[in-house]
């Protein structure tokens, strides 16, 4: 990813700090200790101490699918500056971070790793550097040891927060996204004659005079827009991030975890149900009420047979499909086979395709799947109501609907035993009231 403007520092005087060295770690020991699922992210990913970044920066060098972590080890020991009123840069000042701030610096980086900037940026057609910014803000306010102390001067003084843009003053960055950080900053950067606005080539001038620190995000074009990431490079990362929360949960220890990211790896960690034992179960469990007549096993100690009754599992099932205005003809087509795997475990199925009115109506049985419909019928608003209805009139046992779940008001389920069917693009959360039991199909 490019961040070719901040990538200012001059490396061909640069000699390995052994000081900083010894404190980088240090800082790896603070890491394990104190937030052991980094620890173990850190251990998958490359590690290259360089003189040309300021501090510490992550990204992937060209031909690579592992991230690399740039460090420099002399920044590590002093991290050199010049105050803004110095212009001829005659009066050159240290800082020596500590090794819970250097920890907290290698954190940062890997959070851009965790919460995969590289694919937001491409997602989104984000500027890569005012994305970085953007990034930057939201993480620094959730690592304790970067965040502001008060007077006593700290490594926070010289990374950007919230404070730095007039647009983001008022905003709960809790409650924000990536994008309207982002969108609130470059609004900030193209307005004229902002109060306190800081543009990016103020921020370069401030970088080069070490007064803040902004982080290198590996090779791409002088744009600014970076490139996208390859496909594996894509999966190494989301194995990367699985495979260090599956370390912490045999460990039984996470250390401490932003609240953004806590919130990402519990729905990552969460099992997805599965669609197939799902649907069989749901099936299996509409009908319970009726029982047919059988002989159970012979006995081995009288040897003789006694008449039994069994449970009939083999419900009349109704399948709604929803053929609104937004199901498009690949839903359609996924809809279909999902159908083919339901008709095999029921005694009747009956199809009927809603918008706001049924448009279709069958009974279809297992030797009868062919007489399905290859096309949509349909195509207008959302209304699911009337295969409710019909559901009703029929006395079904069960209705498995096959929907993107996109209706405002609650519909009514008089009460049947209802299953959603969900094409995982489409969210679960929140859409579809009235149907308590849903889950995603792929």
């Amino acid at each position: 990813m490019s961040q070719v403007a901040f990538r200012q520092k001059d490396a061909s005087k640069h000699v390995r700090s052994e000081a900083g060295m010894e404190k980088y770690f240090e800082a790896m020991r603070t890491i394990y200790t104190n937030y052991r699922f980094f620890y173990y992210v850190l251990r998958n990913v490359k590690i290259k101490e360089v003189g040309d970044v300021w501090l510490a920066g992550v990204g992937f060098c060209k031909g690579d699918t592992v991230p690399t972590l740039f460090f420099n080890s002399q920044s590590f020991d002093k991290y050199k500056y010049f105050e803004e009123a110095d212009k001829e840069k005659k009066n050159e000042l240290t800082y020596e971070p500590t090794y819970e701030e250097l920890a907290g610096v290698i954190v940062h980086e890997l959070l851009h790793i965790c919460q995969q900037i590289f694919t937001r940026q491409s997602k989104f057609g984000m500027n890569l550097q005012i994305a970085n910014i953007a990034h930057d803000i939201l993480i620094n306010r959730e690592i304790p040891a970067l965040s502001r102390r008060g007077e006593n001067k700290s490594l926070a003084d010289f990374l950007l927060h919230q404070d730095k843009y007039p647009s983001l003053k008022d905003m709960k960055l809790d409650e924000c996204s990536l994008p309207m950080v982002y969108d609130a900053i470059k609004e900030d950067m193209e307005s004229k004659g902002g109060q306190g606005k800081i543009d990016l080539e103020t921020l370069k001038k401030m970088i080069e005079n070490g007064q803040v620190i902004m982080d290198y995000h590996g090779e791409g074009d002088e744009s600014g827009d970076g490139m996208e990431l390859s496909e594996e490079a894509q999966a190494y990362l989301e194995d990367l991030i699985k495979d260090s929360a599956k370390k912490c949960n045999s460990d039984g220890s996470w250390g401490h975890l932003p609240g953004s990211l806590k919130r990402e790896l519990d729905t990552l960690m969460k099992p997805k149900p599965r669609w197939r034992s799902t649907l069989e179960h749901f099936v299996q469990n509409c009908r319970q009420d009726e029982a047919e007549k059988t002989w159970k096993r012979l006995s081995r100690r009288y040897g003789n047979r006694a008449s039994g009754r069994k449970a009939q599992n083999r419900p009349n099932l109704l399948v709604i499909i929803d053929t609104s205005g937004s199901i498009g003809e690949e839903d359609f087509n996924l809809f279909s086979s999902y159908l083919s795997f339901a008709v095999g475990f029921c005694k009747s199925v009956k199809v009927v395709f809603c918008d706001t009115q049924i448009q279709y109506c069958e009974e279809l049985h297992d030797d009868q799947r062919s007489k399905f419909p290859k096309s949509i019928l349909g195509g207008g608003g959302t209304d699911m109501s009337p295969g409710f209805e019909y559901g009703k009139k029929e006395k079904v046992d069960g209705v498995v609907i096959l929907t993107d779940l996109c209706w405002g008001e609650p519909v009514n389920t008089y009460g049947i035993p209802t299953l959603a069917l969900v094409p995982a693009r489409y969210s679960i959360e929140g859409n579809g009231p009235g149907i308590t039991h849903r889950v995603h199909i792929e």
